[in-house]
């Protein structure tokens, strides 16, 4: 069976990482496993773990290193991380961003504060101008698809970048979402395709609000680009439900 890794550290903020993993985990066909990296065991860790009935084990050692050992293991196909845990090794200055950086495995970012349902019912997959490649896009509609999710598709441009078809708005903006829906998300006719123009943090943030997501799906780059993420980060900072890393080059 395969493993979401659900891992915590000693604070309040364990409860909803680990009820976040097992939210995750249909997705996958994965079961829970929690991970606390301590040299003592935590017992607001342990408690968190136990009051749902999920495994638990302490692992001393360096946050980052023992999660990326893990991350190497087959069985193990993604993580659940609280957003707030920091390690000075991380260039990020964020375990769990220094954990996305270093995997291609989806990693789930949990805020402090999140009220985490008892299922995850609908994911919000949120762009910032159009892909580089289709893969990122398709990969994340897949992995929501695969669960019967909810998927809505919210892509951030500015004017100059959207098309034009003719003078009339309604219809451009029809006759774009239908090509973008073909390009990027073949195959995926449930898919809904909100279409926005403006600042992409405020537009995705705005959108989480109004269509009140379970969670938010992002692409995380790997390649050593400037102003890499930038928009991941401010919408990790800001918004108030899981945000679903998923590694793109």
């Amino acid at each position: 069976m395969s493993r979401i890794i659900a891992a915590v550290d000693n604070s309040a903020a364990a409860h909803p990482v680990v009820a976040a993993a097992l939210r995750l985990a249909p997705v996958f066909g994965a079961d829970v496993e929690c991970v606390h990296v301590a040299a003592v065991e935590g017992r607001t860790a342990a408690a968190a773990a136990a009051g749902s009935g999920v495994p638990f084990r302490t692992i001393p050692g360096d946050p980052l290193g023992r999660l990326l050992a893990l991350a190497a293991e087959d069985d193990v196909v993604g993580f659940a991380i609280g957003q707030r845990s920091r390690v000075a090794a991380a260039a990020t200055g964020h375990l769990a961003l220094g954990l996305a950086d270093s995997v291609d495995k989806p990693v789930l970012v949990v805020p402090p504060r999140a009220v985490v349902p008892d299922r995850f019912g609908r994911v919000l997959i949120a762009m910032a101008g159009v892909p580089g490649r289709t893969r990122d896009l398709k990969r994340a509609i897949a992995l929501a698809a695969s669960a019967d999710l909810e998927l809505v598709a919210v892509h951030v441009d500015d004017e100059s970048s959207v098309p034009s078809f003719s003078d009339q708005v309604q219809y451009e903006t029809e006759a774009y979402a239908e090509e973008f829906l073909a390009r990027y998300a073949p195959g995926a006719p449930d898919v809904r395709l909100e279409l926005r123009i403006g600042a992409p943090v405020d537009q995705i943030l705005a959108a989480c609000a109004e269509e009140r997501p379970d969670v938010i799906a992002m692409g995380w780059p790997h390649a050593d680009k400037p102003n890499r993420g930038e928009v991941v980060r401010a919408v990790l900072e800001r918004s108030p439900v899981p945000v679903l890393l998923v590694a793109t080059r």
